[in-house]
């Protein structure tokens, strides 16, 4: 008789965890819906992270070498969870909080690629499935989700630019100079 309560109650245990963990995210949770960055599709099912890294940094105009580039372990369609009140929107634990979010799904859609601006709640991936273009929510297209940091370089002035710079205020100070002589006598 003890081993069946024993064995009741971890059945229960079980179902009640399991339960748990398929309701949906709140909004509270996970912030507003990610928007696509513009340009932000790609159609290319064959490619590999190096070139994944390098188009999204012609998409965002940064060089490569200031872009951090990193899959996500785990960020299968599987992991995905979808949010309350909703039939097409899905969000996903990105770990951290990176600027930018690739979404990389099998074909069927309108692209492979969608690259997205992580905003808001920045540690959760929140997708509308309507972007990938699929006829239906399919959770299992995704492949994978990749992050992405960067800066653009700060522009510095060249040594021309600069000597121009004060030849013009040079000038511009003889003039006054000049003026205010001219008014004193």
């Amino acid at each position: 008789m003890k081993t069946i309560v024993i064995s009741c109650t971890f059945t229960i245990m079980l179902l009640a965890g399991s339960a748990a963990s398929a309701s949906p995210l709140t909004w509270a949770q996970v912030g507003n819906i990610d928007t696509l960055v513009p340009g932000g599709v790609r159609n290319d099912p064959s490619s590999g992270d190096s070139e994944e890294k390098a188009w999204i940094a012609g998409v965002l105009g940064i060089p490569v070498n200031n872009l951090t580039y990193s899959k996500v372990p785990g960020s299968g369609g599987a992991n995905w969870s979808p949010v309350e009140n909703t039939s097409d929107i899905f969000a996903f634990d990105l770990g951290g909080d990176p600027s930018w979010f690739l979404v990389k799904v099998g074909n069927g859609g309108t692209g492979t690629h969608f690259l997205f601006d992580n905003a808001e709640n920045e540690q959760y991936a929140v997708v509308d499935f309507d972007e990938f273009g699929f006829d239906e929510v399919t959770i299992g297209k995704i492949s994978h989700v990749s992050i992405a940091d960067g800066t653009e370089l700060t522009p510095v002035p060249e040594p021309a630019s600069l000597t121009l710079l004060g030849a013009g205020l040079a000038t511009v100070g003889a003039k006054l100079r000049r003026r205010r002589k001219q008014q004193a006598q």
